[in-house]
């Protein structure tokens, strides 16, 4: 924990990285069909419309973002009361705590007492208990870790946990319209047996190795806040993206057991890119990688908001395909840069990880908020396009924003 006073608890070894790997691989299985899934869920569950999925995807970024600030102080505070916690018991009860929330659903329906109210008591818990969950499993990941090991242990991170999700899109699209409730249920059983996991974890992460004489090359802090911000910036489209797809899929006439599987291109695209980022290291340190990036979301979300108007039919989902690809991609040199960029300046602690993760609910918040105020504009104007023109706009600013940060070099005291 990060807490002076548990500091001897703190291991000198890191933890395996193979253990680390396999909890976050079993957890990203168990989180992808809730965190990017649950539109397509609660569509076929209770039939949520435009607004209510929109509502939903900003219930998600709230608690989320809330979970992964509150995660360091809690832990912090309950370290002075508590001298039997340690962050692996902590991680214990959050799959415990995980696997019961996700059953809420599948049980209250078979007990007749099933409707909406079990979809937001599933996305807002489960949202602050994933926000808490990744920057501990974060400090797992990096504590005891500097220079190259550092970098081998992100980039494996990044693909492991993007492989699952790609993996949990496919596993539920069978039972999403016959039943989406199960699926759920399934995922109660899937956090539970990360707990076995935790046996080769220590009672604490590792403490923070700084590198030997200088920690990181100064460049590191500058490409640091650009990087933090186009990467909230990319969440910001994505959580505007996830509710938006499981509407235009349905609305395309594909079938409902394929929707997913498309949808789930994206997220194919970035482990490509996540897979280039962890083998190549060229791109360390370099400010190209944020225009790069910016520009793949840019083109990528702007096609998947403008093709449903303009074609419809194989056309219009063949294109939207290679939209989303090329917007997964850009998710993939966002997150690496900027994952890797606050473990190497930050400390590798839960506070850290929780930074990190908090400006993944903001974009998962204001995302949804975007599209509700241009759904709002849309029928207030009578015009198909004036919502779209809104949030499209509003994001390419972002992105232009983000890439200029780049470049900016911070000013010199003398």
């Amino acid at each position: 924990m990060p807490d002076v006073s548990r500091q001897a608890q703190s291991t000198a070894e890191p933890a395996p990285l193979w253990s680390v790997l396999a909890f976050v691989f079993l957890n990203s299985l168990g989180t992808g069909p809730v965190t990017n899934g649950i539109f397509f869920l609660a569509r076929e569950a209770y039939g949520f419309s435009e607004g209510m999925s929109f509502a939903l995807g900003i219930a998600l970024g709230v608690t989320f973002s809330s979970g992964a600030i509150a995660v360091g102080p809690a832990l912090r505070a309950l370290a002075h009361r508590l001298a039997w916690l340690t962050s692996r018991g902590v991680l214990a009860t959050l799959m415990v705590m995980l696997g019961l929330v996700n059953a809420v659903p599948w049980f209250a329906d078979y007990v007749g007492l099933g409707g909406p109210w079990t979809i937001w008591t599933l996305t807002m818990v489960y949202g602050a208990l994933t926000g808490a969950l990744w920057p501990i499993t974060e400090a797992y990941l990096s504590g005891g870790r500097n220079g190259p090991l550092l970098r081998v242990a992100t980039g494996r991170f990044n693909v492991v946990w993007s492989i699952a999700v790609v993996l949990s899109f496919w596993l539920m699209a069978p039972l999403v319209e016959d039943d989406p409730l199960g699926v759920l249920l399934a995922l109660s059983g899937v956090h539970l047996v990360c707990i076995g996991l935790l046996a080769w974890h220590p009672r604490e992460p590792a403490a923070h190795v700084e590198e030997i004489h200088e920690p990181h090359p100064k460049v590191y802090v500058s490409l640091l806040r650009s990087a933090r911000f186009l990467h909230t910036s990319s969440y910001i489209l994505l959580a505007a993206l996830n509710p938006l797809l499981a509407i235009v899929l349905d609305r395309s006439g594909l079938k409902v057991e394929w929707q997913t599987p498309l949808a789930s291109t994206w997220m194919a695209s970035r482990v490509i890119a996540f897979v280039v980022m962890e083998r190549t290291k060229g791109w360390h340190g370099k400010r190209w990688v944020v225009p790069a990036g910016a520009s793949l979301l840019g083109l990528g979300f702007t096609g998947c908001l403008v093709v449903p108007n303009l074609l419809s039919g194989t056309s219009q989902l063949v294109v939207l395909g290679i939209s989303l690809a090329l917007f997964g991609a850009g998710l993939g040199l966002v997150y690496s840069a900027a994952i890797y960029y606050a473990m190497s300046v930050g400390n590798a602690e839960v506070d850290a990880g929780g930074k990190h993760e908090a400006l993944v609910g903001v974009g998962y918040t204001t995302g949804p908020m975007l599209m509700l105020i241009g759904l709002w504009l849309t029928g207030a104007t009578g015009t198909s396009w004036a919502g779209e023109a809104l949030v499209i706009s509003a994001c390419l600013l972002l992105l232009c924003w983000a890439s200029a940060m780049a470049f900016k070099r911070p000013p010199v005291y003398t």
